[in-house]
């Protein structure tokens, strides 16, 4: 495997376009698939940005040296979240999209990773399961996988000479906390539970020390820029009830991204070109009416 090949797994693992790493690297899509494709390199400053967006190792994205992650543990839904909220035409695309790509490059990444097993906890009253793949003594990667691709997934497997060493039922909360959970010390207690239950609990005793020092850095970062967006949009006069409403539809853009759909986008902008004032509309409706 070559770094545009791990890019391309991570890219497909969180349901993200060309066009959007692209925008994140401040590079063309072209430019992207070269990448991708391996008649380009990244430098290393977009593999210092990936890496972080992503959250795991620069030597691993470089140049394949596991682990992918250092201490913790990766996640990833596949296919991805809000995947059902496409088109159906569009739905079926991106699956066998993401399918082909697993039976590509998905167990060259586990023979590069030198993982030798895997755990399953399949959900209980749904067709979904987890597998959990050690990745070092301190970290693991987890994926929930529905039934669609269970047959891709036991073939890279299969392929790879992965062998199972246990499989558990679990209850559907807790796999929904591990899923989607929007407090991280709920999700941290769901995933070390997880754990816990496979009976590999012992890679998780770092992770409460992670989610201690990480967070509030994380957290700060986060109110910093909602802040700056919140300001932006004042100077602007938008309704803030438009902004809410746009970002709602905006849950496509890590999926069908286009930059001219983005906040950043729309801020950059004299007048914003999704959204208008009050004012504005009220122009617009009185005008309309002449």
């Amino acid at each position: 495997m070559h770094s545009g090949d791990r890019i391309k797994i991570l890219r497909m693992g969180d349901g993200l376009t060309q066009e959007y790493i692209g925008e994140l690297l401040g590079k063309s899509q072209k430019t992207i698939t070269k990448i991708e494709s391996g008649k380009s390199h990244p430098g290393q400053e977009e593999l210092y940005t990936l890496s972080h967006y992503f959250i795991v190792s620069r030597r691993w994205l470089e140049a394949g040296i596991p682990p992918m992650i250092e201490d913790g543990w990766g996640y990833a839904s596949v296919p991805f979240k809000n995947w059902e909220d496409l088109p159906k035409s569009a739905r079926v695309q991106r699956l066998n999209q993401i399918a082909t790509a697993m039976q590509s490059l998905f167990p060259e990444f586990l023979k590069e990773s030198k993982i030798k097993r895997y755990y399953r906890a399949d959900i209980e009253d749904s067709l979904e399961a987890f597998f959990v793949f050690p990745l070092s003594s301190k970290s693991s990667l987890v994926m929930r996988v529905m039934h669609l691709l269970w047959s891709v997934m036991e073939d890279a497997l299969k392929s790879a000479g992965v062998r199972l060493a246990k499989a558990i039922d679990v209850e559907r909360d807790l796999a929904e906390f591990v899923h989607q959970s929007s407090s991280p010390a709920s999700r941290l207690k769901s995933v070390i539970k997880l754990h816990r239950l496979l009976g590999i609990e012992k890679s998780t005793k770092t992770w409460k020390e992670l989610n201690i020092t990480r967070q509030p850095r994380c957290l700060e970062a986060y109110q910093n820029r909602t802040l700056k967006i919140c300001r932006d949009i004042l100077a602007k006069e938008i309704d803030p009830l438009d902004v809410i409403k746009t970002l709602k539809k905006l849950t496509e853009a890590r999926i069908n991204y286009t930059f001219e759909d983005s906040v950043d986008y729309l801020l950059s902008r004299k007048k914003a070109p999704l959204l208008k004032s009050h004012s504005e509309k009220v122009k617009d409706e009185s005008s309309s009416d002449c």
